[in-house]
């Protein structure tokens, strides 16, 4: 059975915060330097998943994100060659879409269980940006995950899969746009996180003959905190049941963001416990894994948690605004769309 035998994460040190001059927000987010992309993130993620393995052994490497920093170019193979992984792996490019991360991960645990692959690294990485000051810019945060998927050793083997497939205008990007955009936010949450979200989680549990209260910890996709806790009530979680979604410490790393969760939930984890990973995006993916004795024993590593720690809040949101080439220029053009934006 495929399962995952070893995850690793990467969140930027540098942070936004309430003592940041220019922020205006209490709570923290994670930010990517200047000389850092969600390639570099992968990498660094890729590096922390991978200690203590034999990097031979790894067959494919499957890369997802929402800012992959080429339009023509596959980033996976910059990946597996910083990575020093053989040439002969299989790799791919999973992007434009939120749940890009849940996909790639299925993706990889169907690899290893049709028995094409015996090791798949699973990176997923974001930076995406939202408008200045806006409440996308204040919500996001930059990050990236790892996990070695495998049929041996396996920390977590998984426990059933169930997808819908729903498009949905939202939240989008398109072609030339710096900024990720948004439709009504009512239409956007009833509409959209609680009705498609709620029906695959309802298919998942229906499916694989399980309830709510089965389910040890979930680690659910959200826009930001006031959603995030309006969701997991809304799909019947007891607080003790979810995962901290690190509002005001990391923020919502897009692509990244629900596998980052599940890393965190497995650095917590013990024996024989049900884990749910639920993604959203033009539909939803939810993911089961049931932790087996070795994810108490896994080798150290810095994980989601170790990285938290590690961190240094900027000064002055200006230097975040000079980090990001282009800014002025891209703010110009938003103000242009949206005339009642604050600062046009």
């Amino acid at each position: 059975m495929a399962g995952i035998t070893a995850y690793g994460a990467y969140v930027p040190r540098d942070r936004l915060g309430a003592e940041t001059d220019g922020w205006d927000s209490p709570g923290q987010r994670s930010i990517a330097n200047f000389d850092e992309d969600s390639v570099s993130m992968a990498v660094a993620a890729g590096i922390d998943c991978l200690k203590g393995r034999d990097r031979d052994a790894i067959d494919g490497l499957l890369f997802a994100s929402t800012t992959p920093p080429y339009a023509e170019k596959q980033c996976a193979s910059i990946i597996a060659m910083a990575l020093d992984l053989r040439r002969d792996i299989f790799t791919a490019d999973i992007t434009d879409v939120l749940r890009a991360g849940t996909t790639t991960l299925k993706s990889a645990l169907d690899s290893v269980a049709a028995g094409s692959a015996k090791q798949v690294l699973v990176v997923a990485s974001d930076n995406r940006q939202g408008a200045p000051k806006g409440e996308a810019e204040r919500n996001s945060g930059d990050g990236a995950v790892a996990f070695i998927v495998s049929d041996e050793e396996i920390i977590a083997d998984q426990a059933g899969a169930y997808t819908i497939t729903e498009n949905m205008m939202d939240t989008w990007r398109s072609a030339g746009d710096r900024f990720v955009r948004s439709w009504e936010d009512r239409f956007a949450v009833e509409e959209g996180l609680e009705r498609i979200m709620g029906d695959a989680v309802s298919g998942f549990l229906e499916k694989e003959g399980l309830s709510v209260k089965d389910v040890s910890k979930l680690a659910l996709y959200s826009p930001d905190a006031r959603r995030h806790g309006q969701l997991a009530r809304h799909l019947g979680f007891q607080p003790e049941q979810v995962q901290d979604p690190l509002f005001g410490r990391m923020g919502n790393t897009g692509a990244a963001f629900p596998l980052m969760l599940l890393a965190a939930a497995l650095e917590e984890g013990s024996p024989d416990q049900l884990l749910l990973t639920v993604s959203y995006g033009d539909g939803s993916d939810v993911l089961g894994f049931s932790t087996t004795e070795g994810v108490s024993s896994l080798s150290p590593r810095m994980g989601v948690s170790g990285y938290l720690d590690s961190k240094i809040q900027l000064d002055s949101y200006e230097t975040f605004a000079g980090w990001r080439e282009g800014w002025k220029g891209s703010m110009r053009r938003w103000c242009e769309m949206m005339p009642i934006w604050p600062f046009a």
